[in-house]
């Protein structure tokens, strides 16, 4: 599994380069629960795929 989360972590981190490594191993470990029978590849991937374009945007107030 350490194997499995530092990957998934490393492409988070390709992927958002100013995520610390703290939060890029968040992520991992909540992609493992949702996808760990895949590999972190393809998790990374399934995750983006659900990742709104905007999603580092400040939502906008009323």
């Amino acid at each position: 599994m350490n194997e499995w989360l530092e990957q998934a972590a490393k492409g988070l981190k390709a992927w958002a380069p100013l995520l610390d490594d703290k939060g890029a191993l968040e992520i991992a470990q909540e992609l493992y629960m949702a996808w760990g029978n895949d590999t972190p590849g393809i998790a990374l991937r399934k995750f983006l795929h659900e990742v709104p374009v905007d999603w580092n945007q400040m939502p906008e107030l009323a």
